[in-house]
């Protein structure tokens, strides 16, 4: 079969390879989610999906900080 290419997006941020890293912002409170899209082709046909990346909040007083 052909090569396989991975195409992946998140925030208008598009990265090739079969894996990618992505910055995503720390919320202070409760917890944000991020959809990130990932598309694989091999020339003919291609298939896409998107995945939630669920981030927590930064967590001031494990690092020995106090609340801003």
């Amino acid at each position: 079969g052909n090569p396989l290419t991975y195409t992946w997006t998140y925030g208008g941020i598009t990265k090739t390879g079969e894996t990618a890293t992505f910055s995503f912002p720390t919320p202070v409170f409760g917890a944000n989610s991020y959809t990130v899209g990932l598309t694989v082709t091999d020339g003919d046909k291609s298939d896409t999906t998107n995945v939630a990346v669920n981030v927590g909040p930064y967590c001031y007083s494990c690092n020995g900080q106090q609340i801003p």
